[in-house]
């Protein structure tokens, strides 16, 4: 569940860092101020017209940051219903980015 979840937010990165490309090279005028992902996805979403659920991204990003840096002992794993909310939630993130169908 772990790989599942890091890989969906590799995933989601690796777009991000793509359509922030992609937007220069189109002459986009609008400047991003802040680094942080959540600032970033927000900045993507607003520039495609869709709207960014704040509160779940910060909700699933703690629990893929804790499992990065773990805060103590007995943390517990996460089971396969958040490893699956976490995919789908960056896939339909990265889906909004593109306006091709992604499939897997």
């Amino acid at each position: 569940m772990r790989a599942v979840i890091f890989l969906s937010w590799v995933g989601l990165e690796a777009a991000v860092v793509d359509e922030l490309h992609r937007l220069r090279n189109v002459g986009h005028s609008g400047k991003l101020s802040k680094r942080r992902l959540r600032d970033r996805v927000a900045f993507l979403l607003q520039a495609k017209n869709q709207p960014f659920d704040q509160a779940a991204f910060d909700r699933l990003r703690r629990v893929r940051n804790e499992l990065a840096h773990p805060s103590g002992f007995g943390g517990q794993a996460p089971d396969s219903a958040v490893a699956t909310e976490t995919f789908e939630y960056c896939l339909g993130i990265i889906r909004a980015f593109y306006p091709y169908h992604i499939h897997f």
